[in-house]
């Protein structure tokens, strides 16, 4: 249940408004490393998060619904009721009761950081919400994403999601992954690109380079040495742990042993031109 002091003082500008209206987002395919590099971030002191909040991909659907009724022979919903310019005003003061208090437990915090892969799907709507948002599009080789998918599906914790034959979660992933790249329309100020494969050889330059990006100096408190998801992050939230199997053990190349001819064959197959085009190998 909200505290009262935000219900309060919903949609009113806040201290915390520079940081709240500025947010970056970790996005990218499911089962990509997004949450490695979520929580190594967040042990940087100028950066506070928390979890996934969904809120483009779940609960703000409201420019597209908005867009539509609008466009419709028959105007009818939100179009009847106020501008375009005043839904995004509303969908912003939403954003900053809910997320206030992730800087309210972390007052020093220059940056807000929200990690929800899904948001990939949603890069256009959130740039018009939040001119100054950010974005780190988190990659990884799509057969490898594909077998994580699946293994989350048989595992139970991901039933309700994830994709459960190497098709479709093959699919998803494309679709993730351009709908992603899309971001990178709006400038390398904007948008930074990270491959899971150099985050697991690599962390520290890693963190580095997504650090400079950031305009972050000090990697002082990153702790990049940590095992892969063993760590307990610094993150609003935390008090929820993720089910058993969630972290896995983000292997690179993986499906080179774990898949067999034919299915290696099938893959390249549906996506090997965007593997192609991401650098990636097909054997």
């Amino acid at each position: 249940m909200p505290s009262d002091s935000c219900s309060s003082d919903w949609g009113r500008p806040s201290r915390f408004d520079d940081v709240l209206m500025r947010p970056v987002f970790i996005i990218g395919a499911s089962r990509s490393g997004t949450t490695l590099l979520q929580r190594l971030l967040l042990d940087l002191p100028d950066i506070a998060g928390g979890q996934e909040t969904h809120f483009f991909s779940e609960f703000v659907d409201w420019l597209p619904s908005y867009r539509n009724l609008r466009d419709a022979d028959r105007c009818t919903g939100f179009a009847c009721y106020a501008t375009e310019q005043e839904l995004v005003q509303m969908i912003r003061n939403t954003w900053r009761d809910l997320l206030l208090r992730v800087l309210e437990a972390n007052p020093s915090a220059k940056i807000l950081l929200e990690k929800t892969p899904d948001h990939a799907r949603h890069v256009q709507d959130i740039k018009q919400v939040f001119p100054g948002a950010r974005f780190i599009h988190v990659i990884r080789d799509g057969r490898d994403v594909a077998l994580s998918l699946n293994r989350a599906y048989r595992d139970g914790w991901g039933k309700h999601w994830a994709p459960w034959t190497q098709v479709s979660a093959l699919c998803k992933w494309r679709r993730t992954v351009e709908a992603g790249l899309m971001a990178s329309a709006f400038g390398p100020s904007s948008y930074l690109e990270v491959r899971f494969e150099a985050l697991r050889a690599d962390p520290v330059a890693t963190v580095s380079q997504v650090a400079g990006f950031l305009g972050l100096s000090s990697l002082a408190a990153a702790d990049t040495s940590k095992d892969f998801g063993t760590e307990d992050a610094p993150w609003f939230g935390m008090d929820n742990p993720e089910p058993e199997g969630f972290i896995g053990k983000g292997t690179v190349f993986g499906w080179r042993r774990s898949l067999s001819p034919w299915r290696k064959f099938m893959a390249w197959q549906l996506v090997g031109d965007l593997l192609g085009d991401l650098g990636y190998p097909r054997r």
